[in-house]
């Protein structure tokens, strides 16, 4: 889920670590390769029992490049053995190129290249539905509400797997590609997400009066804030976060073993904070947080440790 796929820079180690956090018939790893005069970037399984999955991977980046005609371009890997193999791509992706502006600029925290994927997204073909499969898919109690939905499920297209430059967009690792229906919000909201958590660093370092944040989830040390542009302009207070949330759950046990699976409340309310700074690692309010953290780890561990 969320993987950097074929977005990783030279400088990098020539082979990535195993998703090991996935279950078996899911772990893949990665590596650089030089080959002649070409440097590529192979996706390989690490046991027997993933090996399938490099077929349906396969398989779904040629539907996701169908879906995806005249929008953008999908990165397909060629078939090699018991490898797939994918150009090197040197480009930034579209997160890293918002955590660079964010870097050089003291307001709206790139609100303009935030913007532009949320354009991309809702200029993918589209339709008013419940997305019953896509519930069902999940294990999730099925919706009867109608909701703009994309007539694909590009579940993973997030920034990190985005490049756009000046010959348009290409789409990186489609491995959750799916045939059903998925909400344009729910990939809106998703997308938001990864770059909270990704960039968390360069967004505490640059709130200040220009650009303030929000609470956004998390205790403690633990923390993550969004840019209060960003939740203003796509107004996120409308939308039901704690459904979204609980989908993002509920495929993450489909994919994930169990203890590799994060859960986080949100925090954002209708009565939110704006700072403009943040409390330090050692102020009584993060240490209050922590406090109460260990509190309910304890408690939680002897719960379960109570014979039923």
């Amino acid at each position: 889920m969320g993987s950097s796929a074929q977005s990783i820079k030279p400088e990098c180690s020539s082979e990535g670590p195993a998703n090991l956090d996935r279950r078996e018939e899911f772990q893949l790893a990665s590596r650089v390769e030089q080959r002649e005069a070409d440097r590529v970037f192979i996706k390989f399984s690490v046991n027997a029992a993933s090996r399938p999955f490099l077929d349906l991977i396969a398989e779904r980046e040629k539907f996701a490049a169908r879906q995806f005609r005249g929008q953008a371009e999908v990165v397909i890997g060629r078939r090699q053995d018991d490898v797939l193999v994918y150009p090197f791509l040197e480009a930034p992706n579209l997160e890293e190129q918002i955590g660079l502006e964010i870097l050089q600029s003291r307001k709206d925290f790139a609100l303009d290249f935030v913007v532009r994927y949320a354009h991309f997204l809702s200029g993918l073909p589209h339709l008013d539905c419940a997305p019953s499969q896509f519930c069902n898919f999940l294990g999730f109690k099925a919706m009867e509400t109608a909701m703009t939905c994309v007539t694909f499920g590009p579940y993973d297209c997030i920034p990190r797997n985005l490049i756009c430059d000046s010959s348009g967009w290409n789409v990186l690792d489609s491995e959750w590609t799916f045939s059903f229906v998925i909400p344009v919000d729910f990939l809106l909201w998703r997308g938001i997400h990864s770059l909270v958590v990704g960039l968390q660093q360069i967004i505490q370092a640059r709130t200040n009066g220009q650009a303030p944040v929000i609470l956004y989830q998390g205790y403690g040390r633990t923390r993550f804030y969004m840019p209060f542009a960003w939740y203003n302009a796509f107004e996120l207070y409308r939308m039901d976060l704690n459904r979204f949330i609980a989908w993002e759950e509920y495929f993450a046990r489909k994919i994930l073993k169990p203890e590799a699976i994060r859960r986080g409340r949100l925090r954002l309310s209708k009565r939110y904070k704006v700072y403009t700074s943040l409390p330090g690692p050692k102020s009584l309010l993060i240490c209050y947080e922590e406090l109460i953290k260990r509190a309910t780890r304890v408690i939680q561990t002897s719960l379960r440790k109570i014979p039923c």
